[in-house]
């Protein structure tokens, strides 16, 4: 009898839902606005408070899993992560002084780890004293990153960097200490060791891994090492490079100063080193006739999916233009795709939507696209679970993928949620942009007023029944982690504000696909300004707590042209879309993909002063979309 129940229940609700929707196959009128809002709080509540009909978007739920990892990850740096950061470099600056001080074979080595430890730690602590030996490259090294003009030979490592790398951008313009950490952390991160190199001592940074190595086996340095890298790893994947802690195990023990100084056994361990490496992004300046480099590094920059894809769809893994160039494709330089776009990560993450933008915008008319994008493909069931930043990939999936009911229909509602996640996606970026490798190009040679009379509102939201439980599940997973390191209750006074927010969106979710409409606009707007005030007790320090949607990061270089691809986010657009006879009204966050020079890369500051304009960056796609012209 309750088998019989239950398939009738199934039935009526099936029948009920396609009733639903025959009769709304396409509303009457979908149209988008500027609103020149640029804090989503703030629109929500002039909106919640001012109109009748209101639609709560799944933008706004995006747009506060960003404003939780920018302020979160803001909040652990500035109580943990920077003091446990300096410590480490002590740590092993004094155990390099202990090993290796007397060692005269090994000096140019031992002055090289000096050099590089020093370049970090003097950065970010002005009263630290730099040994006189090493004085004058550690000043010249430093001066670089200050002046980061772009490709420049390093003085401490003999090879070019990137030193536009080290614009301070993203929170970290937020204070002087926050900007000394970004430009020294990044330092730390992106100059790594080589097991190879064409100095004539071709293996001298490979005796500097091995000499660092031997310093790992600190049990101390081990600890503050892991305690640091723990933390950062439950926003972001592991390292893509091989770390020093792990170099001990993978050769065997051979780290006395007899092997280090042993040609033969240099060789083998070169060998050893190569075969075991797994990087898939390249994040530095590299010409396509070299080899790619195996790099060693002490923290190294975090593997993320969306880089080995652009990796893997830009010159030299693709080969060369096979289109027309009557209209000139956004990914196009000197006859190769040197340029990713937002599109190539939800092509590969499922989306048919961006794969026919991209068809229709001359991108995938190149050698060796389809089977590199194939191959992307199978790995996104290997996505590595733990880490925010996959958790989001994860929820771009699901929307992809839902065939819940929307108000908009067909390919309407895939570019809006293109448009969504896009924009979702620009600011997960921005967010991890100091720990995030990024892609490179390979070098080619070749005041409220008196309502009387008060109307009752009506509520609806986007409902995505399946994505909203995972976006609640994500931020208990990462909370319960950062909470051991901090016992700050501000965690759990954010993930329980958010909880309620989520389940109101699930509550209106069912409303709304019965064709009914939610009428408490004050739970709504008290459940809204909890999760505001939950999110601002992370930058209770931070004179402006304004949240802000222009927000801007650069994803990819491209050194043949000298150009980055900018992603960005801007103002809040107005959607109004026809339910059930009336006109709701709801904001989307908007989305802008730009070529920049990498001599400027862009920080939110200079974005915003700039943001005005952003129309003139809209891709084609867009257009269509802002002006309400949907397809």
């Amino acid at each position: 009898m309750k088998k019989i129940s239950l398939l009738l229940l199934i039935i009526i609700t099936v029948v009920s839902l396609m009733a639903f929707a025959s009769k709304s196959e396409e509303p009457s009128y979908i149209e988008f606005e500027q609103s020149y809002e640029k804090s989503y709080f703030d629109y929500y509540r002039d909106v919640l408070k001012k109109d009748t009909n209101i639609l709560l978007t799944s933008d706004l739920l995006f747009y506060i899993e960003h404003l939780y990892a920018d302020y979160s990850l803001r909040y652990i740096e500035k109580t943990y992560l920077i003091d446990k950061y300096k410590i480490l470099l002590k740590e092993i600056i004094n155990k390099n002084d202990e090993l290796y001080g007397n060692e005269t074979k090994l000096k140019k080595q031992y002055e090289m780890i000096n050099a590089y430890l020093y370049t970090a730690l003097k950065i970010i602590d002005k009263n630290c004293t730099v040994p006189t030996n090493i004085r004058n490259i550690v000043n010249n090294e430093i001066s670089k990153i200050n002046e980061h003009s772009g490709e420049k030979p390093s003085s401490v490592f003999n090879r070019t960097e990137d030193f536009s790398q080290y614009i301070p951008r993203g929170h970290y313009n937020d204070s002087e200490l926050l900007r000394q950490y970004f430009k020294s952390m990044m330092y730390f991160q992106r100059m790594r060791f080589r097991t190879i190199v064409k100095d004539e001592d071709k293996y001298i940074e490979l005796k500097s891994i091995l000499m660092l190595a031997n310093i790992f086996k600190d049990n101390v340095i081990i600890k503050t090492h892991k305690e640091l890298y723990d933390v950062i790893s439950y926003y972001l994947q592991d390292s893509d490079d091989l770390l020093i802690s792990g170099i001990d195990k993978i050769i065997n023990n051979k780290l006395t100063i007899s092997n280090i100084m042993n040609q033969d056994i240099l060789k083998e361990i070169a060998k050893t080193l190569s075969v075991t490496s797994t990087s898939k992004i390249n994040s530095d300046i590299i010409y396509d006739y070299e080899n790619k480099p195996i790099f060693v590094g002490i923290m190294g920059q975090r593997y993320i999916f969306d880089s080995e894809i652009f990796q893997n769809l830009v010159y030299d893994k693709i080969g060369n233009f096979t289109g027309s160039l009557k209209r000139t494709p956004f990914t196009y330089g000197s006859g190769f795709r040197v340029f990713p776009r937002g599109l190539d990560l939800m092509y590969v993450l499922g989306s048919g939507e961006a794969y026919s933008i991209l068809k229709e915008e001359n991108d995938i008319s190149y050698i060796g696209y389809h089977d590199n994008v194939n191959a992307m493909k199978e790995k996104v069931l290997l996505l590595q679970d733990g880490n925010y930043y996959n958790d989001i990939l994860k929820q771009f999936i699901i929307v992809i993928k839902s065939n819940d009911f929307s108000f908009l229909k067909g390919s309407s509602k895939k570019i809006k949620e293109l448009n969504t996640m896009l924009s979702a996606w620009a600011s997960l970026r921005h967010d991890v942009i100091l720990y995030a490798k990024q892609s490179y190009t390979m070098k080619i040679t070749s005041a409220k007023p008196f309502e009387p009379n008060k109307p009752i509102k009506r509520i609806i939201t986007e409902p995505y029944t399946t994505l909203y439980p995972v976006m609640k599940n994500n931020i208990k997973n990462i909370n319960s982690k950062l909470y051991e390191y901090t016992s700050d209750e501000m965690f759990y006074e954010f993930e329980y504000a958010f909880n309620q927010l989520i389940d109101l969106y699930q509550e209106i979710s069912l409303l709304t696909l019965s064709g009914k409409v939610y009428n408490d606009d004050k739970k709504a707007l008290n459940i809204l300004n909890n999760v505001d005030t939950a999110l601002k007790q992370f930058i209770r320090d931070k004179k402006d707590r304004t949240d802000n949607t222009l927000i801007i990061a650069d994803v990819h270089t491209e050194p043949n042209s000298k150009m980055v691809l900018e992603q960005a986010s801007g103002f809040v657009y107005n959607m109004y879309i026809e339910f059930e006879g009336n006109r709701y009204k709801g904001g989307v966050l908007s989305y802008y993909e730009f070529k920049h020079p990498m001599s400027d890369r862009l920080s939110d500051e200079k974005w915003r002063e700039i943001a005005n304009s952003a129309e003139k960056y809209l891709s084609p796609w867009q257009r269509g979309l802002y002006e309400g012209d949907l397809r």
